[in-house]
């Protein structure tokens, strides 16, 4: 990939924001969208909008989707969607080869179970509560926000795989309700 390695006059604004070793500002322009020149981190930053990009897409695409199968008054809980967390936490610790890898991914883990434990909670409180009778509404907000903490919490590659199996979980509770 080409980059720009134009100098640009001291008062430019797209002047790059990094320090040279003499400790003075850079003379190279700035990567566009961004502050800094190839050399000192633009490329990153380059980088890290697509995959926001990439993630911001992805995500909109399975709201979507969720959106669409929500509409099924068929969908009354969320014991699938608990199953799909858990499938992506023990592929998160499968991924893990060694003790010290394991380590690197605890607070992921960490943060994953307690998601975990609280949609849990939260599910067998709303069962309580509603007597099995989720409002096909207040399911689809509630899987928009199972999307958005996913997203949140799992790399971008990991995700299309998680919207998948929430897109199937969704089918086979239609599935089954339109048995009964």
């Amino acid at each position: 990939m080409e980059y720009d390695y134009t100098r640009v006059a001291e008062d430019d604004p797209k002047r790059c924001q990094g320090r040279m070793k003499n400790g003075n500002q850079c003379l190279l322009k700035a990567m566009e969208g961004g502050s800094y020149c190839p050399v000192h981190g633009g490329v990153f930053t380059e980088k890290a909008q697509k995959r926001e990009q990439l993630r911001n897409y992805q995500l909109s695409k399975y709201r979507q989707r969720v959106g669409d199968l929500a509409s099924s008054p068929a969908l009354k809980n969320l014991n699938e969607e608990i199953g799909i967390l858990r499938m992506t936490l023990e592929n998160i610790i499968n991924q893990c080869n060694s003790a010290a890898e394991l380590m690197v991914a605890s607070q992921t883990i960490s943060d994953l179970v307690l998601k975990i434990e609280r949609l849990v909670s939260g599910c067998h409180k709303l069962d309580k509560d509603l007597m099995g009778l989720f409002g096909t509404d207040d399911l689809r907000k509630l899987a928009s926000d199972i999307i958005e903490i996913v997203g949140r919490h799992v790399p971008a590659e990991e995700i299309e795989d998680v919207a998948v199996e929430l897109q199937i979980a969704l089918e086979k509770m239609k599935v089954s309700q339109d048995r009964q």
